[in-house]
C-alpha cells in the first residue's frame, strides 16, 4: 500500500472489507478513520502479539489518515476517554488550550470544533454551558475585565441571552429573536460566543504577561 488514500473506498480496499458500502464524503471518510484508529488503538493494547507486516500497514494506513486529514483542513487530537477525534483547524483554539491547566476544559475546547457537532446545538450548547463556567472568575475580575470591557460584557451577554445558559426559547427569559431564529443562525451566535470565549482565555494570559512584564522592568530598572 503506497500513495495516499483520498477516498473511503480505498481504505476500505486496503483493509479487504470489501462488504462495506461507504460513499466518498469526508464525514463518512473521517468515521472510518476514527473507527480504524480506535480499532488499531485497541489492537495495540491488547495482550495479542501483532505481526510485523500488518503493524507495517496499520503505519501506512495511519500515516494516510492523516495526510488526507490534513489536506482537508484538520486534524487529529487526543480526545481523553474518547480517543482520538478528527476536528477542523482552528488556531485559536489551539492557542489557548495551552493555557488551560484543567484537561476536560482543554478537550471541551477542541471537541467543540469535532466534525460531528456541526448542526448539533444541543451538544454545542453544552460545551458552551462548561466553558462558560470556566472563564466565570475571569469574566468577574475587575482588573482584567477594566482592560477588555466590551469583550466581557458581549460575551456575558451572548451566554445569557442566546439559549445557552438559560431558556430563551419558552418562559419568563424569552427573546423574540431565538424563538424565531432558525436553527442555522443560532449555531451561527454559538460558534461566535465560542470564539469569544477563546478570546477571554488569551486575553486573560495576555493580561498576566503584561503584569509580569511590568514586573521584570521594575525590578531591572528598564525604561520604555
Amino acid at each position: 500500500m503506497r500513495g495516499t488514500f483520498v477516498k473511503t473506498g480505498d481504505l476500505r480496499n486496503a483493509l479487504g472489507i470489501s462488504a462495506y458500502q461507504l460513499d466518498g464524503t469526508f464525514e463518512k471518510l473521517f468515521l472510518f478513520s476514527e473507527f480504524l484508529l480506535a480499532l488499531f488503538n485497541e489492537m495495540k493494547k491488547s495482550s495479542h502479539i501483532i505481526e510485523p507486516r500488518a503493524r507495517a500497514k496499520m503505519e501506512i494506513i495511519k500515516n494516510n489518515i492523516i495526510v488526507f486529514v490534513d489536506k482537508s483542513n484538520h486534524e487529529l487530537v487526543d480526545a481523553g476517554e474518547k480517543g482520538t477525534i478528527i476536528i477542523e483547524k482552528n488556531k485559536t483554539a489551539s492557542q489557548a488550550v495551552e493555557f488551560i491547566e484543567d484537561p476536560k476544559t482543554a478537550i471541551e475546547v477542541l471537541e467543540y470544533n469535532h466534525y460531528k457537532l456541526k448542526g448539533d446545538l444541543n451538544q454545542k450548547q453544552k460545551i458552551l454551558i462548561s466553558l462558560g463556567n470556566y472563564i466565570e472568575p475571569i469574566l468577574k475580575d475587575r482588573a482584567v475585565k477594566a482592560k477588555y470591557a466590551d469583550l466581557f460584557s458581549d460575551v456575558s451577554f451572548l451566554l445569557n441571552n442566546f439559549n445557552i445558559r438559560h431558556n430563551n426559547k419558552a418562559g419568563k427569559n424569552a427573546k423574540e429573536f431565538i424563538i424565531t431564529a432558525p436553527d442555522a443562525t443560532l449555531e451561527l451566535w454559538y460558534d461566535r460566543a465560542y470564539n469569544m470565549i477563546l478570546s477571554v482565555i488569551l486575553a486573560n494570559q495576555n493580561f498576566k504577561f503584561s503584569k509580569e512584564l511590568v514586573a521584570l522592568k521594575d525590578a531591572h530598572n528598564w525604561n520604555p
